[in-house]
């Protein structure tokens, strides 16, 4: 049972962050600015990416943001326990375009890494968007419906690392 994923904060509302290329704390819909102190950064003058972190739990999440832009260029998330392995996530970006009324990458690759099942095994997922359009009654942030029925990440991992 990988529900620690859910015990740590990992939620829908992460995941739409992610995919939204938005800063996020595990638990929250969202990060208000006095919220921003719980977040360790470090600034260099050599770097050109500014790195971010939050742990939650035995999750420790990062971002790095674009000094020039202050868009985040990618994300991810790490847990390790001695019960259930380790496991890793790494989401970037790329090619960002206004839409909705912000910057928003149309290229975004993903990847899932986990020796949860006692072999290292691995997923990515490139998604690539020409022009994305919405209407004008569409809402940027969602809510889960109440049809649908809540799954364990751990059946979702399994799923995910038996395709081949």
């Amino acid at each position: 049972d990988v529900s620690f994923l859910a015990d740590n904060g990992l939620s829908f509302y992460s995941l739409q962050a992610l995919f939204w290329n938005q800063l996020f704390l595990p638990g929250e819909k969202t990060v208000g600015e006095q919220m921003l102190q719980r977040f360790t950064c470090s600034l260099t003058d050599v770097a050109t990416t500014v790195p971010m972190g939050y742990k939650s739990g035995k999750i420790d999440y990062q971002w790095k943001a674009s000094k020039a832009t202050a868009l985040i260029t990618g994300a991810g998330a790490n847990y390790e326990s001695t019960g259930h392995g380790k496991s890793s996530l790494i989401w970037t970006y790329d090619n960002f375009r206004t839409f909705a009324g912000r910057q928003f990458p149309l290229s975004q690759q993903f990847a899932v890494t986990t020796d949860i099942t006692g072999r290292q095994q691995a997923a990515q997922l490139t998604v690539k968007m020409s022009s994305p359009k919405n209407s004008a009654d569409w809402d940027v942030e969602t809510q889960l419906s109440g049809k649908y029925k809540k799954i364990e990440a751990q059946d979702i991992l399994k799923k995910l690392m038996s395709i081949q």
